[in-house]
């Protein structure tokens, strides 16, 4: 008998189960099964563009192949490429003059990774995703015919970003030669073997010895433990440079085997290949983007010419010393081989003063004397854009934190260094209102990018933020006056963006075309007529939930600050109707007031329930959005702005009493509108919107329960700071602390739904993390629940997961908001 109730003891201790996945209503999976928007790669030469399917959602089945993690990566050994969680389908060529469509003829069902037009855009490199490895088919748009020029061999190992979020369009490490016939890629070793296997038996332990060493590395996830993660980094990631001829399938190899991090990037000429080169010794702190590295310079043929750099690990940190580092190298437009980057840090520049934050440099072929510095900057050159004048381009210098970052636009005539660069523009970052756009630029049939011109007149698009809401536009800017003349703005109650020129006029564009009734298609417009010709439309994804509706609010929080959210409400609300409300938010920091209270919403954008799987805009939530909680009778205010404003240590001193005052203009709003009850709110968000889910829930008694998803709670496991702190956790213990809702756990009253993915590579917002504050609350005695997502991100890209993600979401607030006792 004492046996038999031990073992009901033990059994009703135990609080973690593995279940089915669940489902969510029907009207939630015919929101998340609807095809996305259509996805557009123009040509260079603005005659097509290619428009594909957006497939950003797997099967568990997909997620569940191994995969094997070293160096930053997550890698698929079948595949020899990172694991992926968005592919392109069905892609086909539409004429943007004359508005026809021609097909590409692929195997059913391809998986492709992101289209590289070639420079004539003759050509169109499609990276092909199978079970055994990554093909690279070309297509001719002339044609539409595809072809296979390689087999499983392409080495995709190393593509462009590191975290899930950062790939959503991360192209692979290949360029189109200047002729447009050959294409220079990273294929496999041939004949490399199997790979190397794990001893059975340890050897001995893994040692790491510091000594004066001030390296203060993020918390990476997925880094190299061992000796033999960096074996298995040699086997997967070492690559052979190869050149594919594209009409006759011949590949020719270049150079040497070795670990390359960057697209070899090819002279206009075409003689000279710029290489940069992973090196040893690895680290096992930093991502093998933060290894040492050499920067080479090859010609054709693959015999190196010079070492511009030989650059060590950033985990290597010796105080008093800046560590050298190169950024944005390319080769200079309308120069046949003339190299030019940003360099900082270089204490052996006789040149360098001490207010210099970096410096442009160049080198011209034969690469046998000494670089050259161009302009320095005390701000910091960020990027360059050439002009079609030779030796002319823009540079632009940003200076300041995240929150308060100053681009300088400036013309400069780098053959000139003499002469001072001529201010075109500035403008702070994040001032939506005030921001003049982005330059528009082309592809010249030799690769080089350079800005699109129109004699002295550049263009630039923005999203033309307002306090109605964004109007995006396109303006043409004279280099020589300043002048500013607006060609394009989108039409009242409609949300149409820039695309693209079409042909070779510059009195025709490209427009995307939505309202909030009619999801996104294309458009062109002749600017001279004003008259539009439909490319492609789009039919509504979910036509029986046509009935529910957005609208921008905007209210004020008791310190004066403008806020505002979306609000959308079910096809069933009535006016006078007090509905049960969530409210999504990711909170921003800001240091001016009138910047933090700009209205940040697409008001006439389609009223789309989800974004993307990984998300459209920071804290949007992905696939299982709150939005869907409107097609369960819920108001839902989504992205409702909670901004932090305050400059230095401020932000952090403050944000627990912003953050709450902004969850109570919002409640408020809504509760003199009569559309919420406000003894029926939730709260909810993903990652730093989840974190501050919780501290809400923590520091105030206005929310029946609360949702948060793959946040970060103890910010302490973050020591030398992620978001906005001031100093480390050894300097400022108590700010640390505070922020923490993990600190406050005893503090939670309202029912908490945690949610997390195992397999989550923030650098903050760790699995454990939630564990921990589950584990907390369940000491406390708290109403909460934990969902593990197995095998899921940071952003939840599963079909099964982001079905039973929506479903625990709803009947979470089903059960402690819509039908919590609202008298």
């Amino acid at each position: 008998m004492k046996i038999t109730f031990f073992y009901l003891v033990l059994i009703a201790t135990v609080f973690a189960q593995s279940i089915p996945y669940k489902s969510p209503p029907q009207a939630v999976i015919d929101v998340i099964d609807a095809p996305r928007p259509p996805v557009e790669f123009p040509s260079p030469d603005h005659q097509w563009l290619l428009i594909a399917q957006d497939n950003d959602i797997r099967s568990i089945e997909e997620l569940a192949r191994p995969f094997i993690k070293f160096a930053g990566l997550r890698v698929d050994p079948r595949s020899n490429s990172q694991v992926q969680s968005r592919f392109f389908a069905a892609p086909f060529l539409l004429g943007l003059v004359d508005g026809s469509r021609r097909p590409i003829q692929l195997p059913s069902a391809a998986k492709l990774g992101v289209p590289i037009w070639s420079n004539n855009s003759q050509f169109v490199a499609l990276p092909f995703y199978t079970d055994t490895g990554v093909e690279l088919w070309v297509v001719d748009s002339k044609t539409g015919i595809a072809k296979d020029m390689t087999g499983p061999i392409i080495n995709a190992t190393l593509i462009l970003g590191y975290r899930q979020i950062n790939r959503a369009r991360s192209p692979l490490n290949l360029r189109w030669a200047p002729d447009n016939q050959h294409i220079l890629a990273f294929r496999t070793l041939p004949g490399r073997g199997n790979p190397p296997t794990a001893a059975l038996i340890p050897v001995g332990p893994t040692e790491m010895f510091t000594a004066n060493n001030f390296s203060q590395e993020r918390n990476w996830e997925d880094l190299s433990k061992t000796s033999f993660d960096h074996e298995l980094f040699d086997y997967y990631c070492t690559s052979q440079l190869v050149e594919i001829n594209v009409i006759t399938g011949e590949q020719k190899r270049i150079g040497r085997p070795g670990i390359y991090s960057a697209a070899p990037e090819i002279s206009p000429d075409g003689n000279y290949i710029l290489i940069q080169r992973v090196k040893r010794p690895y680290s096992f702190w930093v991502r093998y983007r933060e290894f040492g590295s050499s920067v080479e310079i090859w010609n054709r043929h693959g015999e190196l010419i010079k070492i511009l750099a030989d650059l060590p690990s950033t985990d290597e940190v010796t105080p008093g010393k800046k560590r050298r580092n190169l950024t944005n190298l390319e080769w200079q437009a309308h120069k046949s081989a003339t190299l030019v980057w940003i360099e900082s840090g270089n204490a052996d520049r006789k040149t360098a003063n001490t207010s210099d934050k970096n410096q442009l440099m160049r080198l011209s072929a034969p690469f046998t004397g000494n670089d050259a510095v161009i302009a320095r900057s005390s701000l910091g050159f960020d990027h360059l854009t050439w002009l079609d004048q030779e030796d002319c381009a823009l540079i632009t210098e940003v200076t300041g934190k995240r929150q308060w970052k100053i681009s300088k636009t400036s013309v400069l005539n780098i053959a000139k260094p003499e002469q001072p660069a001529r201010l075109l523009y500035q403008y702070a970052d994040e001032d939506r209102d005030a921001h003049p756009g982005s330059i528009v630029e082309r592809w010249t049939p030799k690769g080089e990018r350079v800005a699109v011109q129109s004699g002295s007149w550049l263009y630039l698009a923005g999203d033309g933020g307002t306090p109605q809401g964004d109007n995006p536009f396109l303006d043409e800017l004279n280099l020589e006056t300043n002048e500013k003349r607006r060609l394009f703005l989108s039409s009242e109650g409609s949300y149409e963006t820039f695309i693209s020129f079409a042909g070779t006029s510059r009195s025709q564009i490209v427009i995307s075309h939505e309202t909030q009734i009619s999801p996104r298609g294309f458009k062109l417009l002749d600017l001279t007529t004003r008259k539009t010709k439909p490319l492609v439309n789009s039919s509504h994804p979910y036509p029986l939930l046509r009935g529910i509706t957005k609208q921008l609010i905007t209210y004020t929080r008791d310190d004066g600050l403008p806020l505002s959210g979306m609000l959308y409400l079910p096809s069933t609300y009535r006016r006078g109707t007090r509905l049960p409300l969530v409210i999504w938010s990711y909170p921003t920091e800001y240091v001016d007031r009138r910047i933090a209270g700009q209205v940040r919403f697409a008001v006439n954008s389609f009223t789309s329930l989800r974004g993307g799987v990984l998300g459209d805009n920071g804290g949007e939530g992905g696939a299982a959005s709150a939005r869907l909680f409107a097609t369960q009778g819920y108001a839902v205010l989504f992205m409702a702005e909670m901004p932090i404003v305050g400059k230095g240590k401020e932000q952090n001193e403050t944000y627990l009493k912003q953050l709450v005052a902004s969850a109570q203009a919002a409640i408020k709003k809504l509760d003199e509108m009569g559309i919420a009850d406000p003894k029926r709110v939730g709260i909810a968000g993903h990652s730093y919107g989840g974190f501050s889910s919780a501290n809400l829930l923590a520091n105030s008694d206005l929310f029946a329960a609360g949702i948060a998803r793959s946040g970060s709670h103890n910010r302490t496991m973050d020591p030398w700071g992620f978001h906005a702190e001031s100093g480390t956790v050894w300097e400022a213990p108590e700010l640390f602390l505070s922020v923490s809702p993990f600190f406050q756990a005893d503090k939670i009253k309202a029912p908490l739904l945690l949610i997390h993915g195992e397999e989550d590579d923030s650098q903050a917002s760790k699995t454990f993390q939630s564990y921990r504050m589950f584990h907390a609350l369940r000491g406390l005695g708290s109403v909460s629940k934990l969902v593990l997502l197995p095998r899921e991100n940071h952003a939840y890209s599963a079909r099964e997961s982001i079905l039973h993600v929506s479903a625990e979401m709803i009947e979470w607030f089903d059960r402690y908001v819509k039908n919590k006792d609202s008298k």
